[in-house]
């Protein structure tokens, strides 16, 4: 289980108290910004490996191409990092929205 996977589950305890859910507000808006710029890595070799497939065989699909990238270690990291850009804004604002009920 990846740190950010056990973050996920730690922030769902209801019984935390105002400080640990500002820290966990704070760890996971940290790593929000960590995964867009690993995702915007990724996009980057994503955008290099097309252009190269292109140039070997300029007569692939773009569709065979982007299935190809997919199942790399790469492609797959990117499946997963863009899951968590559309998970973490949720959690970011409910973490939010529970520090102010703690209020």
């Amino acid at each position: 289980m990846t740190q950010l996977q056990k973050l996920l589950e730690s922030v769902k305890d209801h019984a935390l108290n105002r400080e640990q859910v500002e820290q966990y507000h704070s760890e996971l808006t940290h790593l929000f910004s960590a995964v867009m710029l690993e995702r915007a890595d990724l996009k980057k070799k994503e955008a290099l490996y097309f252009a190269d497939k292109m140039r070997e065989n300029p007569d692939e699909s773009d569709a065979r191409i982007k299935r190809q990238w997919r199942v790399t270690t790469d492609g797959l990291r990117l499946i997963e990092l863009e899951a968590y850009k559309t998970i973490l804004p949720k959690e970011i604002s409910s973490l939010k929205n529970r520090i102010y009920a703690l209020l």
